[in-house]
Protein backbone atom coordinates (compact mmCIF):
# COMPACT_ATOMS: atom_id res chain seq x y z
CA UNK A 1 0.00 0.00 0.00
CA UNK A 2 1.08 3.37 -0.83
CA UNK A 3 1.83 6.32 1.70
CA UNK A 4 -1.58 8.36 1.26
CA UNK A 5 -3.39 5.68 0.06
CA UNK A 6 -5.97 4.85 3.46
CA UNK A 7 -5.65 2.21 5.68
CA UNK A 8 -9.29 0.38 5.17
CA UNK A 9 -9.41 -1.26 8.32
CA UNK A 10 -9.29 2.31 9.55
CA UNK A 11 -11.85 3.25 7.38
CA UNK A 12 -14.20 0.82 8.28
CA UNK A 13 -13.84 1.77 11.89
CA UNK A 14 -14.85 4.92 10.81
CA UNK A 15 -18.05 4.02 8.96
CA UNK A 16 -18.93 1.87 12.04
CA UNK A 17 -18.67 4.31 13.82
CA UNK A 18 -21.27 6.98 12.15
CA UNK A 19 -23.85 3.79 11.29
CA UNK A 20 -23.81 2.86 15.49
CA UNK A 21 -23.25 6.62 16.78
CA UNK A 22 -25.13 8.69 14.30
CA UNK A 23 -27.43 6.63 12.84
CA UNK A 24 -27.95 4.42 15.87
CA UNK A 25 -27.32 0.80 14.48
CA UNK A 26 -27.25 -1.67 16.84
CA UNK A 27 -23.64 -2.41 17.03
CA UNK A 28 -23.95 -6.35 17.54
CA UNK A 29 -25.86 -6.86 15.06
CA UNK A 30 -23.55 -5.34 11.84
CA UNK A 31 -20.28 -6.60 10.59
CA UNK A 32 -17.99 -5.54 7.62
CA UNK A 33 -20.33 -7.91 5.39
CA UNK A 34 -23.37 -6.75 6.64
CA UNK A 35 -26.50 -6.21 4.35
CA UNK A 36 -27.36 -2.49 5.47
CA UNK A 37 -29.90 -1.81 3.30
CA UNK A 38 -30.70 -4.85 1.29
CA UNK A 39 -31.48 -6.57 5.13
CA UNK A 40 -33.30 -3.39 6.37
CA UNK A 41 -30.60 -2.21 8.87
CA UNK A 42 -30.74 1.58 6.82
CA UNK A 43 -33.55 3.22 4.50
CA UNK A 44 -33.07 5.41 1.36
CA UNK A 45 -33.05 8.48 4.24
CA UNK A 46 -30.26 6.70 6.11
CA UNK A 47 -28.24 6.94 2.78
CA UNK A 48 -28.13 10.02 2.20
CA UNK A 49 -27.63 10.85 5.99
CA UNK A 50 -24.81 8.20 5.81
CA UNK A 51 -23.59 9.79 2.60
CA UNK A 52 -23.51 13.62 4.37
CA UNK A 53 -21.41 12.13 7.66
CA UNK A 54 -18.76 10.66 5.38
CA UNK A 55 -18.32 14.07 3.01
CA UNK A 56 -18.26 15.91 6.39
CA UNK A 57 -15.74 13.12 7.94
CA UNK A 58 -13.32 12.74 4.90
CA UNK A 59 -13.96 15.83 2.74
CA UNK A 60 -15.00 14.39 -0.09
CA UNK A 61 -17.95 14.84 -2.21
CA UNK A 62 -20.31 12.25 -3.25
CA UNK A 63 -22.76 12.62 -5.97
CA UNK A 64 -25.81 12.20 -5.42
CA UNK A 65 -26.03 9.42 -8.48
CA UNK A 66 -23.76 7.81 -6.32
CA UNK A 67 -25.73 7.12 -3.17
CA UNK A 68 -26.94 3.97 -3.78
CA UNK A 69 -27.25 0.11 -2.61
CA UNK A 70 -24.21 -1.01 -4.95
CA UNK A 71 -21.74 1.73 -3.06
CA UNK A 72 -23.63 1.61 0.56
CA UNK A 73 -24.73 -1.83 0.91
CA UNK A 74 -21.79 -3.06 3.41
CA UNK A 75 -19.12 -1.39 5.73
CA UNK A 76 -17.10 -2.55 3.42
CA UNK A 77 -18.36 -1.38 0.23
CA UNK A 78 -18.37 2.29 1.83
CA UNK A 79 -14.94 1.67 2.54
CA UNK A 80 -13.71 0.67 -0.54
CA UNK A 81 -15.83 3.68 -1.96
CA UNK A 82 -14.89 6.39 0.03
CA UNK A 83 -10.94 5.25 -0.20
CA UNK A 84 -11.52 5.39 -4.33
CA UNK A 85 -12.32 9.15 -3.80
CA UNK A 86 -9.39 9.61 -1.34
CA UNK A 87 -7.20 8.55 -3.83
CA UNK A 88 -8.65 10.75 -6.75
Amino acid sequence: MDAGAPDPAALQEVIFHILTHELRLEATEIGPESELFSAGWIDSVDLVRLAAHLERRFGIAIPDEDVSVEQFDSIRSIAAYVAEKLRA
